[in-house]
Parts: structure tokens; sequence; C-alpha cells
């Protein structure tokens, strides 16, 4: 190497060049080939070979010292040590080289970090360096720290260490290979301050923080290494320094303390803290100090404030948005990083405090720069230019500053205790405040007033606390948002949408204004608004606030959160009233794959998450599988609760649902009957569960031919969910028409229907699935009530509706299509109604599974009118048309499976077999009569057909 290179210089700047990625040190290394070829061409050499040799534990620090040893010293694995045996080198530096090693004792076998100090580093000053290590190794015992095994010296009078071994990456690599979010990232740093907090209690300084030396093993736990220049503060020591003067330390990590030579404290590290902090966040370090000599940083360190980590942010490389960052995170980490080691956090763990408190949304101490602060900073900076101006004053400054300073410090003192005071007696008095107000809500003024009243409901509690709250707390915003905002959310639960959504739109407006858009306090009261649409019936409406609200929990806590999990829940909902069932399909079970990993098996929510994907399994006729999942909900939710507990009500109405769909009408009445019971007992008789319950119940009575039990129990379902204006209203008038056609009384059937059709339309608007294929009911009213021209045009309605929704749809314009061919059918127009029916069919075959019901559904529909028509050709068709459905007939619904039988009927008669056509016949009418079949037109086709029969 020539002689006329500067020594310090060089191991500044390959100290510089390996805290820089790839990509920054090739551009690094081009600029000085053309400035300093010299320069440039050894310190080429000196990366490559650190390339080769990488250090694990002493990498960086080291670097410096490199210069003067050669990079080729021999390889020791194999050598004996002690106990242990080398079996391969796995890191180098400057001091030392690094070891994977083995104990291989008779009754244990141990996998251990060995380090040595470096072939020709034998002298006096390296030795007590390393005996300092080990000295200071031996005092740490944290989870967070690689502790100390053994150590020794081996043949040749080398000294060694035996270390925990730690299979893992370096803090900033593992934030960015695991995708870590801002709260994990956040996690990782409080870890970090824990393991030095203890390293500081045990009166050292460890100076050398930086990515390289914190490792994260395999199960996301930090380990810091690395103490070859840590200082002891019970000990006098001069600065790091190796024997040629160079002080020891990484320019791009190192206090400004360090740089200039000043005194080390635990600040230092507190400020070595507050760069892996921001390199965490922003994936780069303020004053491009990767890139700047020890020079260059020692003149940065006056300069007028630090870099905020949100204005490091690169927009094209960012793993955390900048927005997340402005504010409390870049106050934080510019305290953390104050010139003057007294303006820093305390401790560690006080950086770790301050960090948890903007986790919880609690405010943070950090606070930004004063005016007077910068203005010291200016006139210190510029001290030669405004010196001679400033001496007449400063002379007449220095007879009061002493008198001046120590005033300032009793009064600083004095207001930090009376702000303490303050402060305290605040929380207290807020404390007794919402005590105060909770007690009123229970708390009847006029006892006497109200004697013979009926008490409260817990609803109208809610209703009552909101009005005194408005009136009460107006002289403190923050509560009362706090207050109105819970009561909001409680009162969506107890059905209370109505009241709540003007509280929750205030509260959202509040929360963005205060906290910012990306809060998880504006996260929160979106969701509730999601509760309140939904008990409204607007899905459309929901979809963007739950994907703002997804969006703000992901970039907080990331994707595998289980607020993300529920967010994505709710989301499922939508998806389902689009009919996108294949996206909620898979939405669904990763919703429960992340509930299951947050909570266990046996957790409750997953519970209520495996009863939604069964749901979800239903509506794509998946009827076995939904009912594993069902039983499942229902068996996680008795062991958590108890066997009667409100949270049953959701799978028990599902599974209900699923029997009677699958005719089990006897297990179905049994279900709902148990739901209702649950219902009514956990949630009291206005809440809008338990008019769904209800609803349910009272359908199955209807289809158990229990009209006037049905009629009772639908209408109080119906006094329910009308005062309310709840989503389900449609289904219960939907119900009510069923009832009304089962006792022949058509004109109410359609009133019902028509009503089930305007409710969908006002609550959900013409882009919902819902609302269409509610006109679609209204048509198949009128066809059962024999208004054939009004049915074609309400179902031709409906199938130009759900044309327009476009895909999601396309399923259930096939079915209305089959629907709308069957009231041809009806009609004598056969030609038309087997056209439609095999447009249908040919549609549900493409477009769903086989073994979607639906599709059985549609073959026996096509096959009735092709037997109706009659033609041999028709006949055949037919007959291959049942062929398929036969190996399914116990998986069709009562309908379609009554279908069959009636097409089964009137395949004999063409054939001449009227003892089978009859057969077919009498299966027709038990089918009717034991499940409550809405089956007008089938029980006149056999009214019609059998006397032909017979005669």
């Amino acid at each position: 190497m020539s002689g006329g290179l500067d020594w310090q210089r060089l191991a500044e700047q390959f100290d510089a060049l390996c805290e820089l990625d790839a990509g920054a040190r090739a551009q690094a290394l081009d600029k000085l080939r053309r400035d300093q070829p010299e320069l440039a061409q050894e310190l080429a050499r000196m990366l490559d070979a650190d390339a080769r040799e990488n250090g694990v534990l002493d990498q960086g620090v080291e670097a410096i010292a490199a210069v003067t040893v050669a990079v080729s010293a021999r390889d020791r694995s194999g050598q004996q040590l002690g106990e242990f045996v080398l079996t391969e080198r796995i890191g180098r530096g400057g001091m030392g080289e690094v070891y994977r090693a083995e104990r291989r004792a008779s009754d244990f076998e141990q996998a251990v970090a060995i380090k040595l100090l470096r072939a020709g580093l034998d002298g006096a000053d390296a030795e007590r360096r390393f005996a300092r290590e080990r000295r200071i190794l031996a005092r740490l015992e944290h989870p967070g720290i690689a502790r100390l095994i053994d150590g020794g010296m081996d043949t040749e009078g080398v000294p060694w260490l035996a270390m925990e071994l730690v299979d893992g990456q370096t803090l900033t690599a593992y934030a960015k290979s695991a995708a870590l979010s801002l709260d994990q990232r956040l996690q990782l740093v409080i870890e970090v301050c824990a393991a030095v907090d203890y390293a500081h209690r045990r009166l050292i300084v460890h100076r050398d923080l930086k990515p390289s030396n914190v490792l994260v093993d395999g199960q996301g736990r930090v380990k810091l290494l690395d103490f070859g220049i840590a200082k002891l503060l019970d000990e006098e020591e001069a600065p790091a320094m190796t024997a040629s003067g160079v002080r020891l330390m990484s320019p791009a990590y190192a206090a400004p303390e360090q740089i200039l030579g000043e005194a080390i404290s635990t600040a230092t590290d507190v400020y070595a803290l507050g760069l892996l902090l921001c390199e965490l966040l922003t994936a780069r370090l303020p004053q491009k100090r990767g890139q700047q000599s020890l020079e260059a940083l020692a003149r940065s360190l006056d300069a007028d404030e630090i870099e905020r980590p949100s204005a490091l942010v690169d927009a094209a490389v960012r793993d955390i948005p900048a927005h997340l960052l402005v504010g409390d995170l870049d106050n934080i980490v510019c305290k953390a990083l104050s010139r003057e080691p007294e303006r820093r956090y305390a401790s560690a763990v006080a950086l770790a405090e301050d960090i948890q408190r903007f986790r919880d949304g609690r405010p943070i101490a950090a606070r930004p720069d004063t005016f007077g602060y910068r203005m010291g900073k200016f006139v210190r900076r510029h001290r030669g230019s405004v010196g001679a101006s400033l001496l007449a004053l400063l002379a007449l400054l220095i007879g009061f500053g002493s008198a001046l300073w120590q005033a300032d410090v009793a009064r600083t003192q004095a207001r930090l205790a009376e702000a303490q005071r303050v402060r305290a007696e605040a929380q207290a008095e807020r404390a007794e405040r919402i005590k105060d107000f909770l007690i009123a809500l229970f708390k009847d003024k006029e006892p006497v007033g109200r004697a013979g009243a009926k008490p409260k409901t817990p609803l109208g509690m809610i209703e009552s606390g909101i009005v005194a709250a408005q009136r009460d707390l107006k002289d403190d915003p923050e509560l009362r948002d706090e207050v109105l905002g819970d009561l909001a959310d409680v009162g969506v639960n107890l059905g209370g949408a109505e009241t709540a959504a003007p509280l929750l739109e205030e509260s959202l407006s509040y929360r963005r204004q205060h906290y910012g858009d990306a809060h998880r306090l504006v996260a929160s009261v979106l969701g509730s608004q999601v509760t309140a649409m939904f008990q409204k019936g607007k899905f459309s409406e929901a979809e963007p606030k739950i994907a703002e609200a997804q969006a703000i929990l992901t970039a907080i806590h990331g994707p595998e959160h289980i607020d993300v999990a529920n967010m994505e829940n709710r989301m499922v909902r939508v998806l389902i009233s689009q009919t996108r069932l294949d996206e909620a399909a898979v939405l669904m079970r990763e919703v429960v794959r992340k509930t299951e990993a947050h909570y266990g098996a046996g957790h409750a929510e997953l519970g209520l998450r495996l009863s939604n994907l069964g749901v979800v399994l239903m509506q794509m006729g998946q009827d076995e599988a939904a009912q594993v999942e069902f039983e499942r909900a229902i068996a996680v939710l008795e062991r958590a609760y108890g066997p009667e507990h409100a949270a049953l009500g959701f799978p028990l109405t599902n599974l209900g649902d699923l029997q009677r769909r699958r005719g089990l009408l006897a297990e179905a009445l049994a279900t709902y009957e148990r739901d209702v019971a649950i219902t009514l007992s956990q949630l009291g008789n206005e809440h809008p569960a338990y008019a769904v319950s209800l609803q349910r119940l009272g359908n199955a009575q209807r289809m158990n031919r229990d009209f006037k039990a049905a009629e009772t129990t639908l209408g109080r379902a119906l006094a329910i969910q009308e005062k309310g204006k709840y989503n389900e209203l449609a289904d219960t008038y939907s119900r009510l028409s069923n009832l009304a056609a089962d006792r022949d009384d058509a004109d109410t059937a359609i009133a019902r229907a028509t009503q089930a059709h305007a409710h969908a339309l006002a609550t959900q608007g013409i882009k919902s699935r819902l609302t269409w294929t509610r006109l679609g009911f209204l048509g198949a009213t009128l066809a059962e009530a024999g208004r054939t021209a009004a049915s074609s045009e309400s179902l031709e309605q409906a199938i130009a509706g759900l044309q327009a929704l476009g895909e999601p749809a396309i399923a259930d314009v096939a079915m209305h299509q089959v629907q709308l061919g069957s009231v041809r059918r009806q009609r004598g127009e056969l030609d038309q109604a087997i056209e439609l029916q095999e447009l249908g069919l040919r549609t549900l075959e493409a477009r769903v599974k086989a073994t979607d019901g639906r599709v059985d559904t549609a073959r026996v529909a096509l096959s009735l009118s092709l037997l109706m028509r009659a033609g041999s050709a028709d006949v055949a068709r037919a007959q291959a048309l049942l062929g398929q459905v036969e190996p399914r007939r116990s998986a069709l619904s009562p309908n379609a499976h009554a279908a069959l039988e009636l097409a089964r009927a009137l395949e004999h008669r063409l054939a001449g077999d009227r003892a089978e056509a009859l057969a077919a016949l009498d299966r027709l009418d038990a089918l009717i009569a034991n499940t409550g079949l809405d089956g007008r037109w089938l029980r006149a086709e056999s009214k019609r057909i059998r006397p032909e029969l017979k005669s």
C-alpha cells in the first residue's frame, strides 16, 4: 500500500462504506475513483476482503483497525479450545475472528460462537481490551443480550470467548425481509432499549450500537452483540483508541461526544438508539451519516436542527408511509438525537416509555425544540461572524449569568413539579367525572315521580347518557368525544344505529382533526360506523369505510394483526351482499387463520369466525362443509361461554337455515327455538338479533303448517324491525308473503313481497344484488297467484338489474332466467320457456361447480318444460337431465325435490306406466305436506294429472 495514503482518512472511509447497501457503496466508490483514485483502489481491495470474511459479532467497529493487519489469516477450523471444537469460521473483524464451535461433552452437546483475538493483534492494548470485554460480558445475563458461556487461552496464549450462538438477521435486514409494520418495528426498538437499559444499570455503556450488532433470531427476539469497545462507568478509561491513536467507533452511529472525543455516558447509547429507530422507520440515517467522513460529521454537529424522519422517507423505497411519522415519532427521534447529552432522554427506558406512549395513543414526553434553543444554536454556530459585535454585551451578561442560570434552574424545577401536580390533579378529576357520569346513568333523579313507571331498557339508558354527555361535558371536548364515542358504540351493539349514526360522524370529524387521518382512533370509529351501516343494510356505503380502516390498521400493526382480521371479517359481509362469493370464501379463511393464530383454537372469537365461514360456504351451495363449520363454531362457543350465551345465536341461526334448506324441518325448528330462547334471555325483547331469531322460527313454523304460531312469531319480529327500520325487515316481509300465499291470500302475499322489494331498494339502492333478487321474489309470488303477465315483467326487470351488476351477479341472472322460463311454461309458452331455461342452465354449468344445487334445480325445471312439450327429442333430453340429477336427489332443496317428483310423474305418464306416475305424485304430495313447500303450482299440477291417471 502506498505510503502517501492517510490512514485515519482510509479507516473512516472504510467504516462509512461498510454501513452502506451495495448500490450506495458502488456509487460512493465511483465518485472516489474520479476524485481520489489511489484511495478508492485500496478501499475496493479492503471491501472485497471484508465481503469474503464478513463478520457476525465484530463487523464494523474493528474495520478501522483492519488496515493494520493482513486479511488472509489462517483458518483455525477443526482446532480444539478447551471443551470446544471450532467447526467453521463465520465472522471476521479488525480485532477478532468468530467461529461456530461445538462443545462435545459426554452428557450433552452445545453449539456456541467463539471469538478469538485476531492473529497479529496480541499486543498488550488488544489483550486488555479483550479482557475487558470478557469482564463486561460476565456481568450481563439478559434475554436480549448474547450471553458469555466460557473463556480461556489457547495453546499459543491467544485469548478466546465462548458466547451464545445467535442464528438470525441484523435488525434492519429482519425488518425489511419480514415486512414489519410500524408497530412491530417500534416493539423491536423497545426490546433493544430494555437490553441496553439492563447494561446501563450494571454501569456498562455499549458505545457501538448499530444494526449489525443487534440480531433478531428465528422467534423474532432481539439479541445485542459485541461489547468489544464497551465502557465500564466505574472504571477510569481514556477514549477508545488503538495503539496508533485511532479512536474506535462506527462513525455512522457515533454520538457527537464520541466524534469529538468528549466524555462518554449512557446518553451515548441513547443517541445510537435514536439512530437505530430512525433507520428502522425510514431506511436512512439523518445528515447523510452513512456517507460522510469523521471530519464532515464533526462539522455537521452544529446544524440548525436534526433531519426529521418524516423528511427522510424515500417514496420509492419506503416501508413506512411518511405521514405516520409526522409529529410524535419525529419528536421522539429528534429528542434522542439531541446534540447535548442532557437534552436527550434520561435513559434507554425513558425512550422506550415514550415509544410505548405513542403506540398507546397517549401524549409523549418529547416536544419540538423551542425558538430560544435554536437561537442559542445559531449564536454558537456563527460565533466568529457575530462575536465582535457581542463582546460588550457578553461582558455585561457574564456578571449576571451564574445567578440567572441558577434562577432559571429553580424556576424550571418548580414548573415541572407544578406541571406534574396539575397533571395528577387533572387525571384524578377526569376519573372522578367519569365515575360520577356513569353513576348518574343508573341513578334515578326523580324516584317518586317515576313510581310505577317501567325501568329503562339498556338502550334507553344509553340514549339518556348521550343526552347527558352532550349537556355536561361541553367544557372538555376530548372527554366528551371519548364518552360519546363509547356510548354510541355500545348503542350500535344494542341495536340503536339510528341514534348512534350522527354521534359517530361527529366523533370521526373530531378525531381526524385532532389525531390525523391515519390514527388508530380514527379506525376505531370507522369500525363502529360500519356496524351501524350493516344494521341499516347499507353494505355498499360501508365498503370504503372498511377499506380505509383496514389500511390504517395494516400500516400501524401489519397485515397479520387481529384488528386487521376483524376489518377483513366485515369486508366478507360486503362481498356476500355483492355475490362475490369466491372472494368472500378466500378472505374468510384468512380471517379464520389469523384469528386462530392470535387467540388459539378454543377462543370464542374463533367460534364466531367459523360461523361466518359457514355462511359463505352455505351461500356457495356447499351445505355439508357449511354444516361442519357451524357445528365447530357452536362447540367452540359452548366451551368458551357455556350453553346459554348470546354469541351462540349467530351459528344457531345459520345452522337452522341450513337444516331448513335441506328439508330437515324438525331439526331446524328445535335449533331456532333454542336460538330464540337464548337471544331473548341475553339481549332482551327489543334487540334486532332477537327479531332475526323470531323471523327464522316463524318461517319454520309456517313451513310446518302451524300458521297461527307463524303469524304470531313473525308479527313480533315485524314490530321490532319496523321500529328500527333494520335491514332484515325485508326478510320478514318475504316470510309474511309466503305465509299469506300458503293461506291462499294472494293479495296479501303480493303486498308483502312488494314491501320487501321496496325496503331493499330504499336501504341498498339499485347497485345491490339483494334489491333485484327481492324483485325476482315478487315475480315468483305473482306467478304463484296466477298473475303471469305481471310476474314476467318483474322477472325481466330483475334480470336486467342483475345483468347491470356484471360478473358478481351472473349466477343470479341465470337462476332468474330459469324462473322466468317456468312462468312462460305456466302460461303455455313452452318454446320460450325451454329457450330461457337452456340459457340459464348453460350459464350455471359454465360458472358454478357441478355440485352446486342451483345446477340441479335448473336441470329439473328444464326437464319439466321438455316433458310438457313432449316431443321425442324433448323426452330423451329430459330423461338425460333427470339421470344427471338423480344421484344427488338427497341433496336437492325441498322445492327442487318436489319438482323432480312431478317430472318423474310426467315421464311415467308418457311411458304409459300409470302406477309409477301415481307413486311419484304421492311422493310429491307428501313432500308438500311435510316440508311446507311454497308449491301452489305443483299442487295444482298434481291435482290436474291425478284424475287422468286414475281414469
